[in-house]
């Protein structure tokens, strides 16, 4: 495989020295770079592209898979820009928004998800979690119960949901909930430590 990636890599510098301005070789030298492991070349290469093709979501989305944490905020407002209902850049971003406490906008942006795709299991999931720790008990069990009904075996779900129980609906409830998420994801070291 590692061969297979450096004649990618190969013929991707050949398309770049061709055509400096297309765009989507410079998404694919940067991807396949990204994906040998060189994560300085690789975001250099998806810089460049996003500035010779400004106007595209690809080279964006790949580079934000690749931005350093400095810049990683920087790159999602990019691909906001580009395209405001992406759902994988927004959970991302609130989900770094929450991990610093900056949880009004970590749910603004998880809302934005969720009135594009209001199937989007993940961002019910998190909103749930960012709504029980901000104390907003009741709105936070009505996401879980939401996510459970979208990703009925997802085990993470079932066990922060178990654990709000604690706080909502008492002991019995909330060692029922952890049992099914035990139950529904075996693997899930959660479900077996609460």
């Amino acid at each position: 495989q590692m061969g297979d990636q450096r004649a990618a890599a190969v013929l991707m510098q050949r398309a770049v020295r061709a055509n400096p301005r297309n765009v989507t070789a410079w998404t694919n030298l940067g991807s396949v770079l990204r994906d040998s492991g060189a994560r300085g070349p690789a975001e250099a290469c998806l810089r460049r592209a996003l500035l010779v093709g400004p106007d595209r979501i690809e080279p964006a989305m790949a580079l934000e898979a690749v931005a350093a944490d400095t810049r990683r905020a920087w790159v999602q407002r990019i691909c906001l820009t580009l395209d405001p209902v992406n759902q994988r850049v927004r959970i991302e971003r609130a989900n770094a928004l929450a991990a610093k406490g900056r949880f009004p906008q970590a749910v603004t942006d998880l809302v934005k998800c969720l009135v594009a795709h209001p199937a989007e299991g993940t961002a019910t999931f998190n909103l749930a979690n960012v709504l029980r720790d901000t104390q907003v008990l009741a709105v936070a069990d009505r996401l879980y119960r939401r996510a459970l009904v979208l990703r009925p075996d997802e085990g993470r779900a079932w066990n922060n949901w178990g654990l709000l129980a604690f706080k909502t609906a008492g002991e019995p409830e909330a060692r029922r909930r952890l049992a099914t998420a035990t139950r529904r994801a075996p693997f899930l070291p959660q479900g077996w430590l609460n």
